[in-house]
């Protein structure tokens, strides 16, 4: 019995290895396809779960979202040398190639707004859950349930006898 417990919690952290793995796989395979330079106000980067405040230099891959605050700005400079203005209260999505070489640049506009992301200044909003979080809460429930349907864990009620009580 000990032995499928141990190795009911070895299947189950290889199986929370391999997904962690998964997504810090697929950030590193993004090449970077252009940068953000000459930032003024809020500007906000999202690579993947969440938005974060940047600064100068950030790199971006395709399928990156770019957002810009009240009276924000900046400059997309691409790989291939294509230089774009950003203007303030917009979303841009970075594409798979530079406006200059063809491809049109997604912006949306997404009206006056102002907000704290996770970032250098270390202001804090909403965030989105960690994923890490849950996916050791999730491991500890599984063990927990395994245990239990496995009859290694009992719930019991207490035997401790009731205070006594003065006549």
């Amino acid at each position: 019995m000990k032995n499928s417990l141990i190795s009911g919690a070895v299947a189950l952290a290889l199986f929370s290895s391999v997904a962690v793995a998964g997504d810090a796989g697929e950030q590193a395979t993004k090449a970077p396809q252009a940068s953000l330079l000459g930032i003024e106000g809020t500007v906000l980067v999202n690579t993947g779960e969440r938005f974060v405040n940047t600064r100068d230099d950030t790199q971006l891959a395709a399928g990156d979202r770019v957002l810009l605050m009240n009276e924000a700005s900046a400059q997309l400079l691409f790989a291939d040398g294509c230089d774009v203005s950003l203007q303030a209260e917009s979303m841009i999505t970075i594409g798979e190639a530079s406006p200059c070489a063809g491809q049109e640049l997604e912006v949306n506009r997404v009206g006056p707004m102002t907000a704290q992301a996770m970032g250098a200044s270390g202001a804090t909003t909403t965030r989105a859950p960690d994923t890490t979080a849950w996916v050791v809460f999730g491991s500890g429930a599984a063990a927990i349930a395994y245990l239990i349907i496995d009859g290694d864990l009992t719930i019991t009620e207490s035997t401790v006898p009731p205070p006594p009580v003065s006549p």
